[in-house]
């Protein structure tokens, strides 16, 4: 019998551990353990937690899409273009940093990041 992966409801995602994670990057750094810049000590402290490749299977509304740890994305809609972004998984809560402009975005949580439209439109491309 085929095994059903859960489906989370992405309104019940918990607020993010960012600053958790923000707080042990700053003692790290003032403690000399590390010279990372927070980005990359992110990636780095998460793919010790959640192995490359990992999915989760979220539900917006009537739209169930599939985040992958560590892979790109792209999302358009007409008001904002296309929109290409980086996914890291905390646990099940998917981070978010948008990708493509000069500067990095910061990491953003999904609940309402997204459009049903967006949604629809998810791409993986990397």
């Amino acid at each position: 019998m085929k095994q059903v992966e859960k489906i989370i409801e992405t309104e019940s995602l918990a607020a993010s551990n960012q600053v958790r994670h923000v707080d042990r990057w700053l003692s790290e750094v003032s403690a000399g353990k590390s010279t990372m810049d927070y980005d990359t000590w992110l990636e780095c402290h998460l793919s010790e937690i959640v192995p490359f490749g990992q999915a989760v299977w979220y539900r917006q509304g009537r739209v169930t899409f599939r985040l992958e740890h560590g892979a790109v994305y792209e999302v358009s809609s007409p008001a904002k273009g296309v929109r290409r972004f980086r996914c890291l998984l905390d646990g099940t809560l998917p981070l978010i940093a948008f990708v493509g402009t000069r500067h990095h975005s910061p990491w953003l949580t999904i609940p309402n990041l997204f459009t049903l439209a967006e949604l629809k439109s998810l791409n993986r491309i990397g």
